[in-house]
């Protein structure tokens, strides 16, 4: 029997390294972004969510089509900057 394999939590600063790579570009592979940060394919893939959840508040979401991260602006204005630039508030 196989064992099945626990998802991989990037730390926060290669969470905000890969936030950082997408509002530079608003577009990356899934191979860009683990090349760049010297990690697997999957762990990018795994941790999609909680940069997602880093792009809300500055005003952004993201797809993924399965080989790209795409960032798109949500309507209105971003509600502020402090957690993407210093990570969750404690």
């Amino acid at each position: 029997m196989i064992p099945q394999r626990l998802p991989l939590q990037l730390e926060e600063a290669r969470v905000g390294a890969l936030c950082a790579g997408l509002l530079a570009r608003h577009e990356a592979s899934l191979a860009d972004l683990a090349s760049a940060l010297d990690i697997a394919i999957p762990a990018v893939r795994e941790n999609l969510e909680r940069v997602a959840e880093r792009l809300r508040p500055v005003g952004y979401t993201l797809t993924d089509d399965g080989g790209t991260v795409r960032i798109w602006p949500l309507p209105g204005r971003p509600r502020h900057w402090r957690p993407f630039l210093a990570g969750p508030a404690h």
